[in-house]
């Protein structure tokens, strides 16, 4: 009988063992499970963070490419005497521009570009700070 109580205490101490075993993989798979999920939250955000950036760059793109076009098409900033090539070149950058903004899966952008001339508010911002400044004369002379 001294063998049986033995082994039966072996066998208590080992499901012991076996049973803290258990515990301490299930509270590291735990462990585990959230640094996985903390990363996939951080990654989720890098990505949207890179979405909305690609988006932005995809609107800078289409709104230079509707301001080359101005150039061309549109009474305030059409250059006069243009040659058969310099148009074409126009036409072009606006095509080029066209293809990889569809190709970027930004085919609202493209649409848009082959639709509309015109200069943007950002552009216009820029236009406007190139602008000589007027001089304000207050009367005084010498």
């Amino acid at each position: 009988m001294g063998e049986v109580s033995r082994g039966q205490k072996i066998t208590t101490c080992l499901k012991g063992e076996i049973n803290a075993l258990h515990a301490r993989l299930s509270q590291e798979g735990i462990n585990h499970q959230k640094e996985i999920e903390t990363l996939s939250s951080t990654l989720k955000t890098q990505i949207n963070d890179m979405k909305n950036k690609t988006r932005d760059m995809a609107n800078v793109f289409a709104n230079m490419a509707m301001g080359i076009g101005s150039v061309k098409y549109h009474d305030d900033y059409e250059i006069g005497h243009m040659s058969g090539k310099e148009g074409r070149f126009i036409d072009a950058l606006r095509n080029y521009a066209q293809t990889w903004l569809k190709n970027f899966g930004h085919p609202d952008l493209a649409e848009e570009v082959r639709a509309k001339v015109s200069v943007s508010k950002g552009i216009q911002d820029h236009i406007n700070e190139l602008e000589p400044k007027k001089q304000i004369s207050r009367g005084l002379s010498r």
